[in-house]
């Protein structure tokens, strides 16, 4: 049930995202009163702010502008990804320069397995963005790697972490291969703590903005149940700041990526609430 805690909580949020914004459209999350220098990273996620918020997003066609502007400056896979995403987002699509960009990626497997906790990163914005043009076909090798990954006991990365198994499990679901998971759930079950919520790893004692999001995000997508829904929700409100900004743990420096995902927290245990009650 959102309490009036919460709902202030989310109108401060909108008001950040706001405040954000620069002359030319653009999102910057250090924008003050001298400096402006907005970027496809804040913009993307201030974007995506104002969706899971459910509002109206300002200056609309300034935005489109600045967008328009950022038209084949970089070939790297950061700006087609958040360029491609900030324009779906106002319900257009790239121009065509982007799409063959995007046809033309290529994602293979490392050489190794201590590059998972980056390359699944990398392999999660490549299958995304090709999924958008539905020309994405799984690949056997991408799958094995992934499932190779997998330690004993259920969790993903060098060192098994919740981090990289909300990447490995998200990935998965997008190429439609993710299956035989009951691993995985009993080590997303061990990772919930009732002083964290949930911990990284098994020997970890901290928690953060990041953490939350992978264990909340985890358990949605396999249908596990979030055993200290309470103990989140305090901490995530815990970590916002005079200016209505989250950030990744109570008093440090906010971003518009851990405000996104202190959102998505909130809406996330809102909505299985709900489903709970139902």
């Amino acid at each position: 049930m959102i309490t009036p805690q919460i709902e202030k909580a989310l109108l401060r949020a909108e008001e950040y995202l706001g405040g954000r914004q620069c002359h030319n459209g653009g999102f910057c999350f250090y924008r003050n009163d001298y400096l402006e220098e907005p970027n496809l990273h804040d913009t993307y996620y201030a974007l995506a702010g104002y969706s899971l918020l459910e509002r109206p997003i300002p200056n609309r066609e300034k935005i489109i502008g600045y967008l328009a502007h950022q038209r084949g400056r970089s070939h790297q896979l950061a700006y087609l990804y958040y360029y491609t995403f900030s324009v779906r987002l106002l319900e257009s699509v790239p121009d065509e320069g982007t799409i063959a960009d995007i046809k033309g990626l290529h994602l293979a497997t490392p050489g190794n397995r201590t590059e998972f906790s980056s390359w699944i990163v990398t392999a999660l914005k490549v299958v995304c963005l090709k999924r958008t043009l539905s020309c994405f076909k799984p690949d056997a090798k991408i799958v094995a790697y992934i499932r190779q990954s997998q330690r004993e006991g259920g969790g993903y990365g060098a060192k098994p972490n919740l981090e990289d198994t909300w990447f490995a499990l998200s990935l998965l679901d997008k190429i439609k291969a993710i299956e035989h998971v009951e691993d995985t759930i009993r080590f997303i079950e061990e990772m919930q703590i009732p002083s964290l919520g949930f911990r990284n790893t098994r020997d970890s004692r901290y928690s953060n903005i990041y953490i939350l999001h992978a264990g909340v995000l985890s358990c949605a997508l396999l249908g596990v149940s979030v055993r200290y829904p309470a103990a989140i929700m305090d901490t995530v409100l815990s970590c916002q700041c005079a200016n209505g900004a989250f950030a990744p743990v109570s008093v440090s420096l906010p971003n518009l990526h851990t405000h996104y995902m202190a959102i998505k927290l909130i809406k996330t245990l809102l909505e299985q609430h709900v489903e709970q009650k139902g």
